[in-house]
């Protein structure tokens, strides 16, 4: 997963890497503008299209500046509310460019991007991109910048030093995209005056950020917290690491990796609407199973569970049957449930769900590896839109 920054939060970044960027102040409250007279007033989001979305505004004056920050402080723009504005200094400059550093996924490898094209329309002029892939052992290679120097790029030698510096904050913090948009040529130095950064999510726990807690591009919810804390001091196999809640009202717990994906997407095929998308696997313990699916299931205005998977190589079915049963017998779901596993102690696991379910009067329904995963997406839809219509749901 991805762990994105906002404009402040990367520039930071790039401040401890000599990168120049302009100054600046952040704004989190009205009171803060008293040092303020005029500048570049930008809301700081996860979102793009800032700029388009009348959220990027030059002002001239400190009443403006005002006026503009009491219109959008606070207010929901691109989904997001507004918590801060960074009010820059305008920079006038002779030259703009795009430049960006990411990872390329298909040759496993970071890749230069850079473009004498830059500003809000790099879209349209990505013909104009160089690119060149950089060999993680060597590093960035002169060959490079004689390059760049063919296509009379502005002041090769500083030009360099930024682009060897902007590539040492990529390493040095995970990131899986640098995007600077424009990085201009102003006074014989490069200055970055937007940042994009995203963050390997995996590499988190290797560095210190201060940064707050996110799921991607948004700020995480409670439920998603909570999924976090499952694994945190109990390594046996993996229980709510990944935890997204959605909009829908049908829960998911999903096993197998690029297999519980598709399954998601058969779900939607069939016009069901997941309620969130989580996953356990590795031969979790039985409480961690529980433990998930309790919190899976507390989320309000549910209308049917999910819980699909592969065939298990030495996942314990059984084992994690029982933390299953442990939720329900807590939740006690009167919505339709339906299952399909195997793998060892499946056999047991059926016939001891199948008692409980009898027993405590749950709608269960279950399939082994004869039925295919995403043909039970149709069976959850279904069931659900039944349940839905015999209580009256509307939601």
């Amino acid at each position: 997963m991805s762990f994105k920054l906002k404009e402040f939060e990367g520039k930071e970044l790039l401040k401890e890497h000599n990168i120049k960027i302009p100054n600046s102040t952040l704004v989190e409250d009205l009171e803060d503008l008293k040092n303020t007279s005029k500048g570049v007033v930008k809301i700081q989001t996860l979102s793009g299209k800032r700029a388009k979305n009348k959220g990027i505004k030059i002002c001239n004056s400190k009443e403006e500046i005002k006026n503009y920050s009491q219109s959008v402080l606070g207010k929901k723009i691109l989904n997001e509310k507004i918590k801060e504005l960074l009010i820059e200094e305008k920079i006038d400059y002779e030259k703009e460019y795009y430049f960006a550093l990411i990872f390329n996924t298909i040759d496993k490898c970071p890749q230069l991007l850079i473009s004498k094209e830059g500003g809000s329309n790099i879209e349209e002029n990505s013909h104009t991109t160089f690119k060149k892939n950089i060999n993680p052992l060597l590093g960035i290679q002169d060959n490079l910048f004689n390059d760049l120097e063919k296509l009379n790029f502005e002041d090769i030698i500083k030009l360099k030093e930024t682009i060897l510096n902007l590539h040492k904050c990529f390493e040095k913090n995970d990131l899986k995209l640098l995007e600077i948009n424009p990085l201009v040529y102003s006074n014989e130095e490069y200055i970055a005056l937007d940042c994009v950064a995203i963050i390997d999510s995996e590499a988190l726990k290797r560095h210190k950020f201060n940064f707050p807690e996110r799921i991607g591009f948004r700020k995480p919810t409670d439920l998603e917290l909570k999924a976090k804390e499952i694994d945190k001091d109990d390594y046996r196999g993996v229980a709510g690491k990944t935890f997204l809640e959605l909009d829908g009202d049908i829960a998911i717990l999903a096993s197998g990796g690029g297999a519980s994906v598709v399954c998601m997407d058969a779900l939607l095929k069939y016009n069901g609407k997941p309620a969130n998308y989580t996953e356990y696997s590795g031969n979790p313990s039985q409480e961690k199973v529980k433990k998930l699916a309790t919190l899976t299931l507390s989320k309000k205005g549910l209308n049917g569970l999910w819980i699909v998977g592969g065939t298990a190589n030495f996942t314990d079915i059984k084992a994690t049957f029982q933390g299953l049963i442990d939720a329900f017998k807590e939740i006690n779901p009167q919505y339709p449930i339906v299952i399909r596993r195997a793998g060892p102690n499946d056999k047991e696991a059926f016939q001891l769900m199948e008692e409980e379910s009898k027993k405590n009067n749950w709608n269960v329904h279950l399939f082994n590896e004869e039925t295919p995963m995403t043909l039970t997406a149709e069976t959850i839809v279904s069931l659900s839109q039944e349940y839905k219509n015999k209580n009256g749901n509307t939601n």
